[in-house]
């Protein structure tokens, strides 16, 4: 559920703009959307095709991703899926909860199966106890116990992790990258451009020379103020945009042309 103060963030209107003015469309989109991740407690959503899928998408595939990463509510992550901007510093405390438990779950080696065993096992010795002392009562005073229930399955003991013996193949190294741009803060000194994130731009902007535009964003980065490396795939999808939006612009009159025109517009008025 949304912050009443998201109605008046900049953020929103933003997304209202590149969703054709359309208001109650964009906060759908938000709500669906962070609804999803409440339900995984997982702000990570994949591909710009899942990020369609868990808001039902209606519109034309390929338009919504882009949207959500230009006004900011969406980042991009150095594999090209996307994953909803500091989504626990705004969740509720419900979900914080959970994501902290997923954690704990996580880093003591327990499967979810683990911890539903678990928790079936101490919920069954405590109904035992209970029993335990009510029959013991009864006794006490003199009545017929009735009978006991039959003990609880044992949990199913957890599966141990197979090791595998190690491959005899080499693993090949990583591709080289194919744009280094240098970054500020406090982060990593510089962003490597993958042939891979190339490749998956590619797919999104059809036509757009993607390779191209993104040693133009270097070269403005360089004589420019530097972005930091957390920010570099979100300044990159948005320079993208304008030049794809620029592509389909009609072109510009030329000072040349349009002293032609008017000449010739002016001798066909001559009488």
């Amino acid at each position: 559920m949304s912050r009443p103060t998201l109605f008046t963030h900049r953020k929103l209107r933003s997304l209202t703009r590149l969703l054709k003015g359309n208001k109650p469309l964009a906060v759908g989109v938000l709500e669906l959307l962070w609804n999803a991740a409440y339900a995984d407690g997982d702000p990570r959503l994949g591909s710009s095709l899942d990020v369609e899928a868990a808001v039902e998408w209606p519109g034309k595939s390929g338009d919504l991703t882009p949207a959500l990463v230009e006004s900011g509510f969406i980042d991009v992550l150095d594999d090209g899926t996307y994953q909803i901007h500091e989504l626990f510093d705004h969740a509720p405390e419900y979900v914080r909860k959970r994501m902290e438990r997923e954690e704990k779950r996580k880093a003591s080696g327990l499967t979810l199966r683990n911890v539903r065993s678990q928790a079936g096992s101490k919920g069954a010795a405590s109904r035992w106890q209970a029993d335990s002392k009510r029959i013991a009562t009864i006794m006490a005073n003199g009545s017929t116990p009735a009978p006991a229930p039959a003990p609880a399955p044992a949990p199913a003991p957890a599966l141990k992790k197979r090791t595998l013996a190690p491959s005899s193949t080499t693993t090949e190294p990583a591709a080289p990258p194919v744009l280094v741009f240098p970054t500020n803060g406090s982060g990593p000194p510089s962003w490597d451009l993958t042939p891979s994130q190339v490749d998956a731009w590619s797919k999104l902007y059809q036509g757009t020379d993607v390779l191209g535009e993104c040693r133009k964003a270097l070269a403005w980065v360089g004589a420019n103020n530097r972005k930091t490396a957390r920010g570099m795939p979100s300044f990159l999808v948005r320079w993208l945009n304008k030049a794809n939006d620029k592509r389909g612009a009609a072109p510009k009159e030329t000072l040349e042309d349009r002293n032609r025109r008017v000449t010739q517009e002016w001798a066909e008025r001559k009488p």
